[in-house]
């Protein structure tokens, strides 16, 4: 398997997919290190095709000054968590080990992909995925760069607790399915819950929140369906849809109150390991031509700490787990500590209004 072509890094697809599969963009080749980063550190970048593949990249890129001597190895993981199963266990067949990997937002694949790498005994940092199942323990801890579920779902119940009744729609096969099962669970008020818009009785959404759980577009295409006879008292949406254009045009387009799940921010908090949010936000939006998403911050941060401890010779889960442990990490989040099983605690949810 070739690390390099042309000193461009190497992008692994797998041999069967299911959706469109990503091109490294221009903006990313040109800003690769070439042969001097060949006997390096190797990190794993993976994720599916979208606008998290590319928020992913963009963390990478401006990480440049930390990053001098370390290689990068990007793969689609097709937001499937057999076919991504099956592409890692074939890099790690075909004699590739990553020194560290970052990535796998969608949370049922980053839960297969941590299996694979602790079997490989390679550190793995989750910036994306909120599942609360997702670091199982000291003997295999994954470094979750983001809050959990049960911080979202808290949210939610707060905004929905006095309705008399609200319509969920949680996407099959993505973290949302898991999402609408606690929102049930919670039963906040009462709930009829569907896994489309489809499949929402005519009628029942008019008046009643309405809350969409899943991707980005799944989101946007479920607004698109609305219409201004039959609209709900309010729309919640799960954290995927932040910074989303296509969510943001159907939201302004709707005559009622649009919210996302979103980390909370203090005002206080400007900086991020250190630097300046709004100018590491500010350089991606020039890289990307576009706002970045919902968890380009966490990745961003995912990069630099993974680099922090493989530039002080981490290369298993438990010396990278050291590395990180003993401090408070300074963020726009808040001061973030990681406990044993390598979760980063210290975050909050909120709702935030789509405008």
């Amino acid at each position: 398997m070739s690390e390099f072509s042309s000193h461009h890094p190497q992008l692994i697809l797998p041999a069967a997919v299911r959706r469109p599969v990503p091109v490294l963009p221009d903006w990313f080749l040109r800003r690769q290190h070439s042969t001097t980063d060949a006997a390096g550190p190797c990190v794993l970048l993976a994720e599916s095709d979208g606008e998290n593949f590319e928020d992913l990249l963009a963390a990478w890129c401006l990480n440049l000054g930390r990053r001098s001597g370390v290689r990068a190895v990007v793969l689609d993981d097709q937001r499937d968590p057999g076919i991504c199963a099956r592409t890692l266990e074939g890099v790690f067949a075909g004699g590739l080990r990553p020194d560290a990997a970052i990535g796998h937002f969608s949370s049922p694949v980053a839960r297969r992909a941590a299996q694979c790498y602790a079997a490989q005994g390679v550190p793995f940092f989750a910036p994306g995925s909120s599942a609360d199942d997702l670091a199982q323990g000291a003997r295999a801890p994954v470094f979750q760069a983001f809050a959990r579920d049960s911080g979202q779902i808290a949210v939610l119940c707060s905004a929905l607790r006095g309705a008399g009744q609200a319509v969920v729609l949680g996407q099959p096969g993505n973290a949302g399915a898991a999402l609408l099962d606690a929102l049930q669970a919670a039963r906040p008020c009462a709930l009829s819950g569907y896994s489309g818009i489809d499949q929402v009785p005519a009628g029942q959404v008019t008046g009643n929140p309405l809350v969409l759980l899943g991707s980005k577009e799944y989101a946007a295409e479920a607004l698109a369906s609305l219409t201004g006879q039959a609209l709900p008292a309010a729309v919640y949406l799960s954290d995927d849809s932040l910074n989303a254009v296509a969510v943001r045009q159907q939201a302004a387009r709707l005559g009622c109150p649009v919210f996302v799940a979103a980390l909370c921010r203090p005002r206080q908090q400007t900086c991020l390991l250190g630097f300046s949010a709004g100018s590491i936000e500010h350089d991606a939006a020039r890289l990307l031509g576009r706002q970045p998403g919902p968890y380009f911050l966490t990745a961003w941060m995912a990069v630099y700490l993974a680099l922090r401890g493989l530039q002080k010779g981490c290369r298993t889960p438990a010396q990278m787990l050291h590395s990180l442990q003993g401090r408070s990490w300074q963020t726009v989040y808040g001061p973030l500590v990681f406990d044993d099983c390598g979760r980063a605690e210290g975050f909050s949810w909120e709702l935030r209004r789509v405008e």
